[in-house]
């Protein structure tokens, strides 16, 4: 989840709090009863798979969410077993419609004949198709790219097979919660457009959909351990961060004795209201962003096909102006009419000088890549391991190295054109210095890189014929005395379409999404402290 994954603040337990026995776990299929007359009902392994929730109502009873596709058989089987053979809901509800929460809706709706209730300003989402005004990181860094890189007739039964045209159906908020008299709805956008939540004030009953987890899925150590806290929504797939953060404060509000949330076991007693409260003041005290949309963008561009065919080329963006994005920079011409573009930037309270003195120390065996994480650390140092094994000159052991990343170290100051820096163990990927004008630009350019994404024997492979470039590009400016404007861009450019269908993604998450991102942070960090170091 990477970078874009960072820790959010905030912590709560999720079993035995004060005044509420624990919440048993029952395991995928089983329902279990959260509060009166409402079931958790877990469709699989796994922090990130949905939770899905049948709630009883007089004689009937409602489902509110659907999990991922082919859950179908799974939850009717759950709701059969509480309320007997051949039962019906009274209505299907989606929070919000994300393949881990509506995959199984198209399903049901046909299992039981029933529409799916969806709130009106999430309708756009039904039809299954990539529509940039609701995009967010993960739609722009990973699905736009593969479908600009897709076949179109895949692309169109993709979309079939996931679209609700026709099958769900807007609900007015303020009239009630279909099928449920005793709830109301409480609009919650941010993570979608028609994100909602559901309220039951007799008892405090509160089930959030994705607008507040209990699990973190912004951070990887969370993930990697299962550790379970008050947490907002994954920003990966946020599409508008502020009103997420401000439907966390809404629902803080609520004060609720039971959280019901879309991922992670629920939260009961008083913890569950103050431990909500707590986090979402820690989450309102951060510093404002913008709507994660804003940043970036899917544009029609110049890579060109076999044969000749225009296809659009992915450019996505992180903190840069729509200017910036748009204005040319040293080493564009090095990677013509590229399949993907990426423009990424930071502003850095110190001068281009002091900013070029940790910039140009990058690479591997020098200063790194200023990740500042042990844990995607070991993880290059992992894959760096497994392509050192088919160097025969080099050692097996030849890992990731880092010298030194916290000073500034007199030889690596002066880049020369047409120096090479590595980026793997001897005989793997390796930049070539192709501009270097002190403080000012640095240009970096490799065609070694994208074939190691491969095992090792495809990559040498004149069948499948892997062709790949890459340039980065990096533009010091001095807005005002004493502050540096970093921008930093890449262009990638590849062939055949298999291989680029494979490595774009690979690049955009892995290369752009979490190691540049940590670069300029880790530069940022290192030359706004420098002043302040003895």
């Amino acid at each position: 989840m990477g970078a874009a994954m960072a820790d959010q603040p905030g912590e709560a337990t999720t079993d035995g709090a004060a005044g509420s026995a624990p919440v048993p776990g029952r395991g995928p299929g089983r329902p279990e009863e959260t509060a009166p007359g409402v079931y958790r009902v877990e469709t699989g392994r796994g922090l990130t798979e949905a939770n899905v929730y049948l709630v009883r109502s007089g004689p009937g009873w409602v489902l509110i969410d659907t999990a991922w596709p082919h859950r179908g058989q799974l939850i009717r089987a759950a709701a059969e077993s509480l309320f007997g053979a051949g039962t019906r809901p009274e209505a299907i509800l989606l929070t919000h419609i994300h393949p881990d929460h509506a995959g199984s809706a198209r399903e049901l709706a046909g299992l039981w004949d029933l529409p799916v209730h969806v709130h009106p300003a999430e309708l756009p989402l039904a039809a299954g198709r990539y529509l940039p005004q609701y995009g967010n990181p993960l739609d722009r860094w990973l699905i736009a790219p593969l479908l600009a890189l897709m076949p179109r007739r895949a692309v169109r039964a993709s979309v079939s097979r996931s679209s609700l045209e026709g099958i769900a159906v807007p609900f007015d908020p303020a009239a009630g919660v279909p099928g449920l008299p005793a709830w109301r709805t409480v609009p919650t956008p941010g993570h979608t457009p028609g994100h909602v939540a559901f309220f039951r004030s007799q008892d405090r009953v509160l089930i959030t959909g994705d607008a507040v987890l209990t699990v973190n899925l912004n951070s990887v150590p969370d993930l990697l351990t299962g550790k379970h806290r008050v947490a907002g929504p994954p920003y990966i797939s946020t599409w508008d961060w502020p009103a997420a953060k401000e439907s966390v404060a809404a629902l803080a509000g609520l004060k609720p004795d039971v959280l019901a949330c879309g991922h992670g076991r629920p939260m009961t007693g008083a913890r569950a209201a103050t431990d909500l409260a707590s986090f979402s003041a820690r989450l309102s005290a951060q510093a404002p962003a913008r709507r994660s949309g804003a940043g970036g963008e899917t544009t029609a561009g110049g890579s060109q096909e076999q044969g000749g065919r225009a296809r659009p080329s992915a450019r996505v963006a992180w903190r840069a102006t729509a200017e910036e994005r748009a204005m040319p920079l040293p080493g564009d011409d090095l990677v013509p009419s590229p399949t993907a573009q990426t423009t990424h930037a930071v502003t850095i309270k110190a001068p281009p000088q002091q900013v070029w003195r940790w910039l140009v120390q990058i690479g591997h065996g020098r200063a790194g890549f200023y990740s500042d994480s042990k844990f995607w650390d070991r993880c290059v140092d992992w894959y760096y391991r497994r392509l050192s094994r088919h160097q025969p000159a080099e050692k097996p052991t030849a890992g990731y190295h880092v010298a030194d990343d916290s000073r500034i170290v007199a030889a690596w100051q002066h880049p020369q054109v047409g120096d090479i820096i590595a980026d793997g163990p001897p005989g793997t990927a390796y930049y070539v210095v192709r501009q270097a004008e002190p403080g000012k630009s640095f240009v970096l350019f490799t065609d070694t890189h994208l074939r190691y994404l491969l095992p090792a024997w495809l990559r040498d492979s004149p069948r499948l014929g892997a062709f790949g470039e890459l340039s980065s590009s990096y533009l010091l400016t001095e807005p005002e005395p004493g502050t540096t404007r970093l921008i930093r861009r890449m262009r990638i450019r590849c062939a055949p379409r298999a291989f680029c269908a494979y490595v774009v993604p690979v690049v955009l998450i892995w290369g752009e999404a979490i190691t540049a991102r940590n670069l300029l942070r880790g530069i940022k960090r290192r030359a706004e402290a420098a002043p302040r170091q003895a």
